[in-house]
């Protein structure tokens, strides 16, 4: 479920709802939705959404009833970004990202570099630890 705080919301009132969400056996993570303080608590027994609404601090109650609740629009509003270098993650642009399956020699990589560079790729990957099948063969 999904508490907004009142903007008001005392640090131990806040407390209170946390340790209240914690003791049904429910994680509790802090988020902002619409721009305002919030709960997400997930897992455990599901109490009363009608008894965390009558806590002090306590603007709404919502259920996430979607699969996924941390990464749902309606856990949090904003979309979840990185930087990689000066490459944003996530934004408004799409971030091509390519290069080999498994690292093999430096010349392998630099020479991969300038072809998905050149591509317009933006950032380069390759796989360094690749855990196989058999220890003692590349093939897995």
């Amino acid at each position: 479920m999904l508490i907004v705080l009142k903007p008001d919301i005392t640090r131990e009132a806040e407390q209170a709802i946390q340790g209240q969400l914690r003791r049904a056996g429910m994680n509790v993570y802090a988020t902002t939705s619409s721009g305002r303080r919030a709960l997400a608590a997930i897992g455990g027994d599901d109490l009363d959404p009608d008894t965390i609404a009558a806590m002090a601090g306590v603007e709404a109650v919502r259920r996430i009833a979607v699969p996924f609740k941390l990464a749902s629009r309606q856990f949090q509003d904003e979309d979840t970004t990185i930087r990689v270098g000066g490459v944003e993650i996530g934004g408004r642009d799409i971030v091509l990202m390519a290069g080999p399956c498994a690292v093999e020699s430096e010349q392998q990589v630099m020479e991969t570099a300038e072809a998905v560079s050149a591509a317009g790729a933006r950032i380069l990957r390759g796989g360094a630890f690749k855990p196989r099948t058999s220890p003692y063969a590349f093939q897995g």
